[in-house]
């Protein structure tokens, strides 16, 4: 008996030794490992392993609402460079391609959830398949890198993800461009005040966050801010195309007074942006939203007389400046913008108007000697420009001015893809404008998006000839969304309606 409960007891000894070795140790050795891990990463890069631990969950999350993870992106991406300021120079470069990477995810959970199918190509289709087709085998003729391929191909083609997200969504075009809408409406009104805000902020307490990053070169002037992007002029064309879409939105979709409010403040702020090519834009945009129907001739009249109102208000306001005893340091809006009615702007040479120049000396030019292009990442890339810095020499693109080789996109388009890529782009493009332009009347449930599309197809092409804005991504947003968009609507929806 005594025996038996000595067996028992040492049994019972053995076993607790026998979990204790077998299953407690590993387990606490597991999480120690774990520990000293996520700490050493930590004390290493907080950021990274923050990243780390959280991509497992933003994964799952994508791939139960692949739309609601979109609609964050499109949200994210006009905040992305204020929340990369603050990083290092290296998080920034792997951080920036993140909204890309999860954008190839939804794709790819969105084909998955779809068995694989997908939609029936039609015409949009086709040519963008053209245009990349071409922009893939001038680069193969040419010879380039394969790193310079890929990164030009990164930089101008990256908005056929969210075309292709649209496209692949189950949702119908109207539900989209309503979701869209808000999402501006809440977005363009934040970034207006906040514009405001930094204005009132250099002149009360000037701090980083009222000038940051590449927007530093207006720390010491008033205007010329920048919300929470990159730099006032992405600023200003971020509210411009915004301000189109709310506007169409409200002609002929949905009178809000929210929606009218958020237009009238995204006009104030491309005014403080000091952003002439985004006042541009907007009044051509707004001209094109008033231009199908003949009924609405008299809106057209009051669009006039108002630009007409706010630019004379703008040259008394600029002359009379000095009387009034406002210091305006740095770029004065009232300047810049009756500026455009002065010759003097539109000087073609090299240190007076430098878009100019490049348009009318180094685009022909290429249009001569590289007929065919170059292949995608050379002529007008900044991250080949040392391999093709004798070019540029030879240009008499020197010293401050290398800095500009990719401030005209169409002129980067000529040298990267020759005379048959702008062709095919422009081709398709001008097709997109006037193809949506006409559908614009055949229904009232699709008259805002088709009208849309027309106006930034044509804002967007006219955009490249004023800075890199097919490769910005709050700017190349617009179009690809919009281009999504009118690729959803089928015909036989068309004629139902």
């Amino acid at each position: 008996m005594v025996k038996s409960k000595k067996q028992n007891n040492n049994r019972k000894v053995f076993f607790c030794l026998y979990a204790l070795t077998e299953k407690k140790i590993p387990s606490v050795l597991l999480v120690i490992l774990i520990g000293i891990i996520v700490g050493g990463g930590v004390a290493i890069n907080p950021i990274a392993i923050l990243g780390i631990l959280l991509l497992p969950c933003l994964m799952a999350l994508t791939y139960v609402n692949p739309y609601q993870v979109f609609v964050g992106i499109l949200i994210y991406l006009p905040l992305e460079r204020f929340f990369l300021a603050w990083l290092p120079v290296n998080i920034d470069n792997i951080l920036s391609a993140g909204p890309e990477a999860l954008c190839i995810f939804i794709i790819v959970c969105m084909l998955v959830k779809n068995n694989f199918k997908i939609p029936k190509l039609n015409i949009v289709d086709y040519c963008l398949c053209l245009i990349v087709t071409w922009a893939i085998l001038t680069s193969i003729i040419h010879e380039s890198s394969m790193f310079d391929v890929i990164a030009g191909f990164r930089l101008f083609f990256r908005g056929l993800l969210i075309y292709w997200i649209i496209r692949l969504t189950s949702l119908k075009s109207e539900v989209l461009f309503k979701d869209f809408s808000k999402v501006l409406v809440i977005m363009s009104i934040c970034q207006s005040i906040l514009g405001i805000l930094q204005i009132v902020g250099k002149k009360v307490t000037p701090s980083y966050w009222n000038s940051f990053g590449a927007n530093g070169i207006m720390q010491n002037s008033l205007f010329g801010v920048q919300g929470t992007f990159g730099r006032y002029d992405q600023y200003g064309m971020f509210l411009s195309f915004a301000a189109i879409v709310l506007l169409s939105k409200y002609i002929y979709h949905q009178k809000e007074k929210l929606t009218l409010f958020a237009v009238g403040l995204s006009v104030i702020g491309i005014f403080i942006s000091t952003s002439r090519q985004a006042l541009v834009l907007f009044i051509i945009g707004a001209l094109i939203l008033f231009l199908p129907s003949l009924k609405r001739i008299a809106n057209l009249k009051i669009t006039f007389v108002i630009t007409y109102v706010v630019l004379f208000v703008s040259l008394l306001a600029y002359w009379f400046m000095p009387s009034l005893n406002l210091d305006v340091n740095g770029r004065n809006p009232f300047e810049l913008f009756s500026s455009l009615f002065d010759p003097e702007t539109y000087n073609a040479q090299q240190n007076v108007n430098f878009r100019m120049y490049y348009l009318l000396n180094v685009g022909p030019w290429l249009m001569e000697n590289h007929f065919w292009g170059m292949g995608l990442g050379t002529f007008g890339a900044m991250f080949s420009l040392d391999e093709y810095t004798p070019l540029y020499y030879s240009l008499g693109l020197k010293d401050n001015f290398l800095n500009y080789i990719a401030d005209v996109n169409w002129v980067s388009v000529v040298g990267q893809l020759g005379v048959p890529g702008v062709l095919l782009i422009l081709t398709s493009w001008v097709s997109l404008a006037i193809s949506s332009f006409i559908k614009g009347n055949l229904s009232p449930k699709y008259k805002a998006i088709f009208l849309t599309t027309t106006a930034i197809t044509v804002c967007f092409t006219l955009s490249g000839l004023f800075g890199p804005n097919f490769e910005i991504k709050t700017n190349a947003m617009f179009f690809w969304l919009l281009l999504g968009l009118f690729s959803k609507i089928e015909k036989n929806s068309l004629k139902q309606n």
